[in-house]
Order: structure tokens, then C-alpha cells, then sequence
């Protein structure tokens, strides 16, 4: 995976697999990049830390 990605916000832990994550202690970070799209539990105290590093500055280093 090569950033920048475009990042489409963080919201509540859903779907598959949910019931295996700390609801109150992650959220959901949806992201795309070209045309794959991925879903990424964080921490929410990393929700910024994690949104900066994927977006990257387009240089894949």
C-alpha cells in the first residue's frame, strides 16, 4: 500500500467481527486507495495518529 489514501472518516466499530472489539475503545477508520477500500479498527486515542501516517505525503517512502 502506497499513501496518500483518501480517507473517508472514522465512525462506531460495525459489521463482521465486531462483537471481538472493545466498542468503547476503537473506532472505525474507512479508507481508500485507487480502487481498493479497507476498514481498519483504531484506538481512539490513535484516530489522528493513524489518519496523519495514511495520508502520507505521495511519496511511498
Amino acid at each position: 500500500m502506497i499513501a496518500p489514501f483518501h480517507i473517508h472518516g472514522a465512525g462506531p466499530v460495525a459489521g463482521p467481527g465486531s462483537w471481538m472489539v472493545d466498542k468503547g475503545a476503537f473506532r472505525l477508520l474507512s479508507l481508500q486507495a485507487a480502487d481498493r477500500y479497507w476498514e481498519l479498527a483504531v484506538p481512539a486515542a490513535d484516530v489522528a495518529l493513524v489518519r496523519a501516517a495514511l495520508h502520507g505525503d505521495g511519496t511511498g517512502g
